[in-house]
């Protein structure tokens, strides 16, 4: 199940950093055999767009559900509080209208 956690954690990362977005939230999603259907989130330190990231939190995620005995039938990742990351140097301009 951990390589499956890693997969997905990378193609996570890769999607948020094409977009030049960071999550905030991740949430572990499990299917079962007899179509039950268990969630656990937890919201992170910080925003981030990487992959060890959100293997490490997916991790933790999957430890507080008990999957023995159960048969697996499905297995994702969501992401929440997704934002464009602020660029703290940057000084904006109070007369001039935004751009875009």
């Amino acid at each position: 199940m951990q390589q499956v956690l890693q997969r997905l954690s990378q193609g996570l990362a890769a999607l948020l950093t094409r977009r030049g977005l960071k999550a905030r939230r991740l949430g572990l999603r499990l299917r079962f055999e007899d179509q039950s259907l268990v969630t656990r989130s937890l919201t992170l330190p910080e925003p981030s767009d990487g992959s060890d990231v959100f293997q490490e939190a997916a991790a933790l995620l999957l430890q507080r559900v008990d999957v023995r005995g159960q048969g697996l039938k499905g297995l994702s990742l969501t992401l929440g509080g997704l934002a464009v990351p602020v660029d703290p140097d940057r000084q904006l301009d109070l007369f001039l209208p935004p751009q875009g």
